[in-house]
């Protein structure tokens, strides 16, 4: 427990007043500092990471909490498990202890690390307690000529490339994936919900998934007389790579970003071994170069990949034509280095916040999503136009080619059949003559009738050959399309491809998902097979194909008269798959069969192709996953519902709870952290139906729309009609909405012309004022819509109101205080003297907005007490004190888990209309935004449903089905 003197010297040393929201990350780092550990293990688990995790949300473009996350994870691993593999159980008693006494960060960034913390916790105890998590574990070696799988293991690791997999590397890597908190990137929530769900709530059935994909290359899912099996992914992903972040607001931040410094490094950019500042110096130029060409090309809005992108090819002197099609060529040198240096970079910033061997599981669970036996096979006969109509197609050339060689064969048994009845009159004519002649004459005629019996017996052999020849040539061309056919399962499959960005989805949305053609080579292991990206590698696929056809072929025993039409057929084939003509009329006979519109030369528009014969754009079905991972035949069953408002969705979740067995609901009311699949018409999640006080919502047997109405909006209602707006509140909207935009336009945007404020407001009124500001302002009338949006104004007033005037504000905050720390008097007063000390620190006289609140009780406990962790939810604990006197909106109704970085899905009450809405907020609900990207969905009469998955006995793996119920920390 520190002194006032400390206190005193900690206040002063932040230098700001206490509402500034940069007071608490500044006063965390500065007791980060100072803090002692009594250990390693206290270190990690404790220790916020303060400084690292600002460096990391630099810029905006990836999130702190998840880089400690895969931080945590990494290192735990390497410390639970020993130099021979073995699992440490002391160490593994004294890690669950850290986390129990340190469960909850008071960083600034808590909220979100309380989620990672109780899952690592979960998982740590299931390691105690369960034997078969143990025994799991012990079964993994390491892989046998997988060197995919070598090089996820080193990449999880951070080990060089010519370091050695032992035993003790791959089950680290397993176990950090297995400690590593899941989170869903861009395009995969069809895969990424039940990959949650498996990964947190079946670890028995991760750990069984990464031994198959370590040890064979695949998965395999065998039922129904139907074998599914799908390869190890050979990606982790793009991560946050493709996160758009607006150029003029983050470019200052961007150099001091830890992820783009990571990346800048591995690309050999900035020197390695440099301090911080000397990083951040180094990276500066080559940002502002970069920036300055992006300018130039009108680009406001970019990704991290593609400032990699930039900075490389200004360092190389490329432009984006010198390598955008140059796989399709011979590699030049420094080409070649400008594709392994972005690679390079791109694996360093993904590596920040994504535990690889993690990813990769999960994108192998994707290619589950849309395995059909018989689609590559269909994609594949579609493409190659077999049927012999299909213009440009194989079909055509081997009909051609066939066609002439059977009229050539029907010619030559035409005249052997005239031929021979030629010959046929001449015996004849010789018997009559045998019948009439001398014996002397007959001697010699018979001499010759002989010599025309095996004549016609020659002829006749011939005739048949030719005969048997045009019947197998007229047969050929169906057993060559049937071989192919059966053939094609055995060297293609499609695969999910986590790195297909052709279609940039909504971030909210459940993006298209790409699919790719993988070539099998005919061979059984995996880690021989390879993804096909380019028309080349297509060509050339198909060509290996055919030959290796051929061979099948004439293995046919009947097929052995027409060798050499098989193999002129080949070459004809290969030949003509070699040809523009062949590629552009695939693409067009892909297109008509998904029933995609017809794009204009097509080789010159390949990116503008959605469907091409070996990637394709496609919806990835849960259903499908869900059914073929968890062994069933059937589909699961669904619960669905058109929904036509929020309310709506709200009633029908809760009646869908009240109309389950009570054997269904009654686990989620023992774990609240458990999780039922669900589904929006545009994203597949995970719907948490144990949370408070959303279970109370189904447990209530009345009507639902009462208890919704009694319970969630009257409540909020009559709340907000006790609030007003005066104009230094209103100021202090305009303030924090302003910390939003770029630099240049925060003081636009505080000085807007306010004479249509008057006396105080309603909330409601205080939208309808702003956007009334924003048009009567030129600058504002045309950009509100982007970079303020409606959406922004209702997300602030939900954080910040009601306002606490300065003159309460110390009577206010010792009440709260005084229920926090009833059972700590001493902190109470030290947190009191801080709150006196830090009043000289105040530059402003506005009033406190509600999250201004809670940071600085927040900061009061921090400075009394000392405590960078607690075993208690400090933050959820001010925060609900806050809701029961008043000071802070009622709680969201979180209903489900986004799958998302940092978010929950809620019903609120939105302060700015008084009505129910669906919201994305974090689980104390101190930052929350309305849905409005899904607004088409919960608005009028819908055609596509959301569906819930009710029954969750229908997804639990085999040997999870019986196991007692998951144990961990339960959400508060």
């Amino acid at each position: 427990m520190p002194s006032v003197q400390e206190i005193r010297e900690l206040i002063q040393k932040v230098g700001i007043g206490p509402e500034d929201e940069s007071f608490l990350p500044r006063l965390v780092r500065l007791i980060e500092g100072k803090r002692g550990w009594r250990s390693r293990l206290e270190e990690l688990i404790a220790r916020p990471h303060a400084a690292l995790s600002a460096r990391i949300e630099s810029g905006g473009l990836q999130l702190g909490a998840s880089a400690k996350s895969r931080l945590r994870g990494h290192e735990l691993a390497q410390i639970l498990i020993d130099a021979h593999g073995e699992l440490d159980l002391d160490a593994l008693s004294g890690a669950i202890s850290a986390l129990q006494a340190n469960l909850f960060s008071l960083a600034s960034d808590g909220v979100y690390d309380a989620e990672r913390q109780r899952h690592l916790l979960k998982i740590l105890l299931l390691l105690r307690d369960d034997p078969r998590l143990m025994r799991r574990l012990k079964a993994i070696t390491p892989p046998l000529g997988n060197t995919l799988a070598d090089e996820f293991i080193r990449a999880t690791l951070e080990l060089p490339a010519s370091s050695k997999i032992d035993k003790a590397c791959v089950r680290r890597a397993v176990l950090s994936a297995s400690l590593t908190y899941l989170r869903q990137n861009v395009g995969s929530c069809f895969a990424t919900a039940p990959a949650i769900l498996i990964h947190t709530e079946q670890p028995a059935a991760f750990l069984e998934d990464m031994d198959a994909l370590l040890s064979t290359g695949q998965l395999k899912r065998t039922f129904g007389g139907v074998e599914h099996v799908v390869p190890l992914c050979h990606s982790s992903g793009l991560g946050d790579l493709l996160r758009p972040f607006l150029l003029e607001k983050e470019y200052p931040l961007l150099p001091s970003c830890y992820g783009l410094q990571k990346g800048c490094i591995a690309a050999g950019l900035i020197l390695p071994g440099l301090q911080e500042r000397e990083r951040r110096s180094a990276l500066l130029p080559l940002l502002r170069r970069a920036i300055t060409h992006l300018r130039h090309q009108r680009i406001t809005i970019t990704n991290a990949r593609e400032l990699f992108k930039t900075l490389l090819l200004l360092e190389g002197d490329l432009t984006e034509e010198d390598v955008a099609h140059e796989r399709d060529l011979e590699p030049r040198k420094e080409i070649e280095t400008y594709h392994k240096r972005l690679n390079a970079a791109m694996q360093a910033f993904k590596g920040v916040t994504d535990n690889p061997l993690l990813k990769a599981w999960e994108f192998s669970l994707a290619s589950f999503s849309d395995v059909k036996a018989n689609l590559s096979r269909w994609n594949l006969y579609s493409s190659l136009g077999l049927q012999a109509d299909e213009t440009g197609g194989i079909g055509e050339v081997i009909t051609d080619s066939l066609q002439v060689r059977l009229d050539t064969a029907n010619r030559a048994a035409e005249e052997l059949r005239t031929h021979y009845e030629s010959e046929w009159g001449g015996l004849k004519f010789l018997e009559a003559r045998l019948r009439s002649v001398s014996e002397d004459e007959a001697r010699w005629l018979r001499t010759e009738y002989n010599a025309k019996v095996g004549s016609l017996r020659s002829l006749e052999i011939e005739y048949n050959e030719a005969q048997e020849t045009a019947h197998l040539l007229a047969r050929l061309f169906p057993r060559m399309a049937e071989l192919y056919n059966t053939l094609f399962l055995d060297y293609f499959q499609e695969v999910y491809d986590p790195e297909m960005a052709d279609i940039t989805p909504s971030a909210y949305d459940d993006s298209p998902a790409g699919f790719r053609l993988l070539f099998k080579h005919g061979r059984t292991n995996p880690a021989l097979w390879t993804l096909i990206h380019t028309p080349s590698e297509f060509i050339d696929a198909l060509a290996e194909f055919f030959i290796a056809a051929e061979r099948s072929l004439l293995a046919e025993p009947d097929l052995q008269p027409l060798s050499n039409t098989i193999g002129t057929l080949t070459t004809a084939i290969i030949n003509h798959i070699r040809t523009a003509t062949f590629l552009e009329t695939a693409l067009q006979r892909m297109g008509r069969a998904h029933g995609s519109a017809p794009t204009s030369n097509p080789l010159v528009n390949l990116t503008r192709i959605e469907k091409k014969p070996w990637a394709y754009i496609s919806g990835g079905t849960m259903t499908t996953l869900v059914s073929i991972y968890f062994h069933r035949e059937e589909k699961p069953t669904l619960r669905e519902r058109c929904v036509e408002s929020p309310t709506d969705l709200l009633i029908f979740l809760l009646d869908t709870m009240k109309e389950l067995p009570a054997a269904t609901t009654d686990p989620y009311l023992s774990d609240p952290t458990r999780s039922m699949l669900i589904q929006s018409p545009t994203h597949g999640f995970l719907f948490k139906p144990g949370l408070s006080p959303f279970k109370e919502g189904w447990l209530d047997r009345g009507n639902t729309s009462t208890w919704i109405r009694e319970r969630l909006v009257y409540p909020s209602q009559t709340l907000l009609d006790e609030i007003e707006i005066d104009e230094p509140s209103f100021q202090a909207i305009l303030h924090h909405l302003s910390l939003t935009l770029p630099h240049a336009l925060r003081d636009s945007l505080i000085h807007l012309p306010r004479r249509l404020i008057r006396g105080s407001m309603p909330p409601q009124e205080v939208r309808k004022t702003l956007l009334s500001l924003f048009e009567s302002h030129h600058f504002w009338r045309n950009a509100s819509n982007t970079l303020l949006p409606s959406s922004a104004i209702d997300s602030a007033l939900y954080s910040l109101i009601p306002f606490v005037p300065q003159n309460s504000l110390r009577r206010e905050t010792f009440s709260i205080l005084e229920h926090l720390l009833r059972e700590e008097p001493k902190i109470l007063h030290l947190a009191m003297e801080a709150f006196d000390l830090a009043a000289g620190q105040r530059r402003s006289h506005l009033p406190l907005s509600s999250l201004a609140l809670q940071r600085l009780i927040h900061s009061l406990y921090l400075l009394a007490s000392g405590r960078l962790s607690s075993p208690r939810d400090i933050q959820w604990e001010i925060r609900a004190l806050l809701r029961r006197k008043k000071l802070a909106l009622p709680a969201p109704l979180l209903f489900a888990d986004t799958n998302w970085a940092k978010e929950y899905f809620a019903f609120i009450v939105n302060p700015s209309d008084a009505t129910l809405g669906l919201w994305r907020t974090d689980y104390l609900g101190l930052a929350a935004t309305p849905m409005d990207e899904w607004r088409q969905w919960l608005s009028g009469p819908q055609t596509i449903p959301w569906a819930v998955y009710v029954n969750p006995s229908e997804y639990v793996a085999t040997d999870q089905r019986g196991a007692p119920p998951p144990l961990g920390a339960q959400l508060v």
